[in-house]
């Protein structure tokens, strides 16, 4: 990815904010949990 930060958003309020490595290596984290499954169902 080619950006400098992500902004995660909940109903209009930030819940999470870092680097792309940051954000889908967090444990637990909302934007990590929606790249695994997106990415998950790409692969197989």
């Amino acid at each position: 990815m080619n950006v400098d930060k992500i902004i995660v958003l909940n109903q209009g309020e930030i819940i999470e904010e870092g680097s792309h490595n940051k954000l889908v290596n967090k444990q637990e984290g909302y934007y990590s949990k929606l790249y695994h499954s997106y990415y998950s169902g790409l692969v197989g």
